[in-house]
């Protein structure tokens, strides 16, 4: 195993691993599913905009001197709440709800370098 610094990458056998954290805005929106409509067709969900926390991590294997396959997983958290309205089937008198999720991607691409 061998491991080079070369400007700003580390090279171990050839490859270039990397990291990354990133913070940004959730544009979260809901489009109501055909059992919401049939159900309640007067209710609406309203999620809120929120804080985007991202994370990850990848390797790039150069095929050529600015080219490179990629791959990475991310991990990123979306925190907030939504406004409702009517009368959602089992939901007495809410007026927003709290929401947690997280989505884990798996990517493989081509990146250039200039």
């Amino acid at each position: 195993m061998s491991i080079e610094i070369d400007k700003v990458f580390i090279y171990v056998n050839g490859k270039v691993p990397n990291a990354h954290l990133g913070i940004g805005i959730n544009l979260n929106s809901f489009s109501g599913s055909s059992d919401l409509e049939g159900s309640c067709v007067t209710c609406r969900m309203d999620p809120k905009n929120t804080l985007a926390l991202m994370g990850g991590g990848g390797i790039d294997s150069f095929i050529t001197h600015n080219l490179a396959v990629n791959g990475e997983l991310d991990l990123k958290m979306n925190k907030g709440t939504s406004d409702l309205t009517g009368n959602f089937p089992g939901i007495s008198s809410w007026n927003s709800m709290d929401s947690s999720t997280c989505s884990l991607s798996l990517i493989f691409g081509i990146r250039y370098f200039y």
